[in-house]
């Protein structure tokens, strides 16, 4: 098995990503002085799935009201704590998901204000939301909302070393890179059964 990653490509769109912490930091900083009641964070598939452990994040350094629910569902099934004073975030690799745009257009209705975290410039979930980060193609997409969400949670008292958190965190690419290239040398360097094996006889 060959584990391949582009190098510079992380290491590029790292910089691109963490260029734009500063107004990564603004969104938060205008989201917690509009106010909000609780936090939603919907999406599709794997995009969800990125999202989920800042629900985690959120829930066990917070007493911040927080819930994922996957977009198809909360479509068909609606969601009771989904109001005008809901804070959403959703995100979209190619910035017109099906089932996302559709869940943000039903979400606006609400009245709820959407912060979006895409792949692309000038999407259809870029027009729907009130904010949105590009990310461009490529990891590490959770690196705005650690930026994001750890600023927010600063703001509301919860995340008191999040300074040290976000300095630090200009090195994730590096780190990222590093293991990238462990885990090549784990998956290509011969093993011992591989060299127990070279010395069996082979069967007539």
């Amino acid at each position: 098995m060959m584990v391949k990653f582009d190098e510079n490509q992380i290491l590029k769109n790292g910089e691109y990503i963490y260029a734009q912490r500063a107004e990564i930091e603004k969104i938060a900083d205008a989201v917690c002085e509009k106010g909000f009641d609780n936090i939603l964070f919907t999406s599709s598939g794997g995009s969800l799935a990125m999202m989920q452990p800042f629900d985690y994040m959120i829930s066990v350094m917070s007493n911040l009201n927080v819930q994922s629910q996957i977009s198809a569902e909360l479509l068909v099934e609606g969601n009771n704590h989904l109001t005008d004073k809901t804070l959403v975030f959703m995100a979209s690799k190619s910035g017109d998901t099906k089932e996302t745009v559709a869940a943000a257009k039903y979400v606006k209705e609400k009245g709820a204000t959407i912060v979006s975290v895409l792949g692309v410039d000038n999407s259809p979930m870029g027009e729907l939301s009130d904010y949105s980060v590009v990310y461009k193609d490529g990891r590490p997409q959770e690196y705005v909302l650690y930026m994001l969400i750890g600023k927010l949670l600063e703001n509301k008292g919860f995340f008191d070393d999040y300074k040290q958190f976000a300095d630090e965190l200009k090195n994730l690419p590096a780190a990222l890179v590093s293991v990238g290239k462990a885990s090549c040398l784990l998956y290509t360097s011969p093993s011992p059964r591989d060299g127990l094996l070279s010395r069996m006889p082979s069967s007539a």
